[in-house]
C-alpha cells in the first residue's frame, strides 16, 4: 500500500492515499498551467516535496 506523507503546518505531516494524492496533484498542475494564483504554486510545491512511504496493510488502521 503506498501512503504519500505530506507536511502541513507546522512541521507536521499528514497522510494521503496515494490514489487521491495523484488525482490531486494532476488536478493542480491542470488548475496551475491555467493560473498564476500563489496558492496553485505554493500547494504543487507542497505536493513535489512529500514523501511516498510504504506500510504494511498490518500498520493501517
Amino acid at each position: 500500500m503506498h501512503i504519500n506523507r505530506i507536511k502541513s503546518g507546522a512541521g507536521s505531516y499528514r497522510l494521503v492515499n496515494s490514489t487521491t494524492f495523484d488525482h490531486m496533484i494532476s488536478t493542480l498542475e491542470l488548475y496551475g498551467e491555467q493560473s498564476q494564483h500563489p496558492l496553485v504554486s505554493f500547494l504543487i510545491d507542497q505536493a513535489n516535496e512529500s514523501e511516498e512511504i510504504d506500510l504494511e496493510d498490518d500498520d493501517v488502521g
